[in-house]
C-alpha cells in the first residue's frame, strides 16, 4: 500500500498539521453545486457536513483511492488517505469540490468541542489546572503554565 498521510480535521482551519499543508486547494478547483447550496445560508449543520464528507469519499473512491477512517461519530471527522492521491492532485480536486468549505466552516464553529480541545483540556487537568471553556483560552492556559503542546502527548 502507498504511504499514507494522516489528515486530521481537528479544529484547525488549516485542516491538520504542517506536513499536510499541501491539502489546501488551488483556486482552479470549482465547488460542486451541492457544496455551494449547503453554504448558501452561511451555516453548516451536521447533516451538510457529513453529506459533504460522503461526497468527498465517493469522489476519492471514483478516482481509485480509498479513504480510511472517516468516523463521523466524533465532532470533527478524521481520516487518512494515500500520499499518491495528493501527488496526483486527486485529493485537492475532491476536497475542494465536495468538502473543503464545509469542513473549514464546521471546524471553526466546533473548535471548542473538537478532539483537539478535549486533548488539551485533559493535558491541563493532568497538570492540576482547571481548563477554560474555549480552545483559544485553553491554548493560552497551556502557554501561561509553561506547558509545551508536544509534551501533552507524552503525558505532560
Amino acid at each position: 500500500m502507498a504511504s499514507l498521510l494522516l489528515v486530521v480535521a481537528s479544529g484547525c482551519v488549516s485542516g491538520g498539521t504542517e506536513s499536510d499543508s499541501t491539502l489546501v486547494t488551488s483556486p482552479q478547483v470549482e465547488m460542486s453545486a451541492e457544496q455551494a447550496s449547503a453554504l448558501e445560508d452561511d451555516e453548516v449543520d451536521r447533516e451538510e457536513y457529513e453529506a459533504g464528507f460522503r461526497r468527498y469519499v465517493a469522489c476519492m473512491n471514483g478516482a481509485g483511492f480509498e479513504v480510511l477512517g472517516g468516523d463521523v461519530s466524533s465532532a470533527v471527522i478524521s481520516y487518512s488517505i494515500a500520499q499518491a492521491a495528493i501527488d496526483e492532485g486527486v485529493e485537492a480536486e475532491c476536497y475542494g469540490s465536495e468538502f473543503e468549505h464545509l469542513d473549514r466552516k464546521w471546524q471553526v464553529a466546533n473548535e471548542d468541542t473538537s478532539d483537539t480541545a478535549m486533548f488539551f483540556r485533559d493535558c491541563l487537568e493532568r497538570n492540576g489546572i482547571e481548563p477554560p471553556d474555549t480552545l483559544e483560552e485553553i491554548l493560552v492556559a497551556l502557554e501561561e503554565a509553561g506547558i509545551e503542546r508536544p509534551s501533552c502527548a507524552t503525558g505532560g
